[in-house]
Parts: structure tokens; C-alpha cells; sequence
């Protein structure tokens, strides 16, 4: 089961000459939501949108440089940052602990859609409860990977067998 066809916000936005543009779905039917307005900063379009805190897929175009990405994260807080300057960045994996037993693993095919704009934000409990959902016999003495996907996680256990 994808995550794609559950209920999660896709937040499609644009980022053009240093601010943020939320560009509403093209079948939406209402003239009001079809205009928009410049944000400075990502945390508050998400205020304005209704989304902050919450588990929410963005489409941007483009962060090649993950400046973006790192941005965002660090509105929630988050120890996850990526370096583009790293040697051997699409090399490798890169496990970042979320909270016990659980990370998050950017594969080199993640870090690859990231650089293309599909991003995902999200609080840890939001995340810990999508595990929680998933996971028939969750227990929290095992470890988990959560590996990114284009909008979407897959469910890795210690031994690296995929769950979801």
C-alpha cells in the first residue's frame, strides 16, 4: 500500500526570487484559490495552508542544491541536513535517528528526487504514527528504517527486509 493514495497533503509550491508560491491544484474550481501570494518564509505558507505539523508531500521545482530541504527541516527541528558538498553523497546511504530504534534513510535515489523538488516534511510523532499504522507487531525495542520514495516510505526492519 502506497501512501500516495492515502489522505496526506501534497503541497505543490514554487520558489521564484526568494519566496514561496503555493500553486493550488489546476482543477480547482474556486478564482479565490487561483490567487496567491508570495510567502518568505516556508513555515509560514504552511501556517496559511493549514498544514504545519502534519505529514505533508511538496513538490517544488527543483532544490538541486538541497538548500530547500535543509531549510524546512529545520523549521521542525530536525537533525536531518544534507551536504552537498559531501564526498560520495549519491555514493551512499544516509541514516538519520529520528527517535528510538527509528531512522530515516535517504538512499542515493532518494537524495536524487529531493534534488528534483519532491520533499517531505513531517513532525517525528506524525512520522512515528504512520510507523505505528503500518506495522502489524510494531515493538519499540526493534529497529526500523523508514526509506524515502517519491512521496512515499517504505518500511525496512534491522535486517533490512522490507515490512511496508
Amino acid at each position: 500500500m502506497k501512501l500516495f493514495s492515502r489522505d496526506f497533503e501534497i503541497l505543490r509550491v514554487n520558489y521564484v526570487n526568494g519566496s514561496y508560491w503555493n500553486v493550488p491544484s489546476i482543477l480547482t474550481t474556486s478564482r479565490y484559490k487561483w490567487v496567491s501570494k508570495p510567502y518568505k518564509s516556508f513555515e509560514q505558507l504552511l501556517i496559511d495552508s493549514n498544514n504545519y505539523n502534519k505529514l505533508v508531500w511538496i513538490s517544488l521545482n527543483q532544490d538541486p542544491k538541497f538548500l530547500r530541504f535543509n531549510e524546512i527541516n529545520k523549521i521542525y527541528n530536525s537533525n536531518i541536513r544534507i551536504n552537498f558538498n559531501e564526498n560520495n553523497l549519491f555514493n551512499n546511504n544516509h541514516d538519520f535517528l529520528l527517535f528510538d530504534n527509528v531512522y530515516l534513510r535517504l538512499t542515493p535515489n532518494s537524495l536524487k528526487k529531493i534534488q528534483k523538488g519532491y520533499l517531505f516534511i513531517g513532525d517525528n510523532l506524525s512520522l512515528l504514527k504512520f510507523i505505528k499504522t503500518n506495522i502489524k507487531d510494531y515493538s519499540a525495542e526493534s529497529t526500523y528504517y523508514l526509506v524515502y520514495t517519491k512521496f512515499d516510505f517504505d518500511i525496512l526492519d534491522a535486517n533490512e527486509n522490507k515490512i511496508f
